[in-house]
């Protein structure tokens, strides 16, 4: 079994990839339908700032969405 991370472009920029924070719960659900993956976790790469109060935001939406998936498969 393949383990993987899913990418999530919490942050909506065209200059990153992966999937959009409100599509990444489906594509966790897909990945997790066929057999030869196991999804271990999700990655994000937060948009640059000087400031790093402001990337902390972005990294609290990945994590938000961690809970939730986590809350789903009980």
């Amino acid at each position: 079994m393949q383990q993987v991370l899913i990418e999530v472009n919490v942050a909506g920029e065209a200059s990153k990839h992966g999937a959009a924070l409100s599509e990444a719960g489906e594509l966790v659900c897909l990945a997790n339908g066929e057999k030869s993956l196991e999804v271990i976790g999700l990655m994000t790469v937060a948009p640059f700032f000087e400031e790093l109060e402001k990337v902390r935001p972005f990294s609290g939406l990945c994590a938000s969405c961690v809970m939730r998936f986590k809350r789903r498969a009980g």
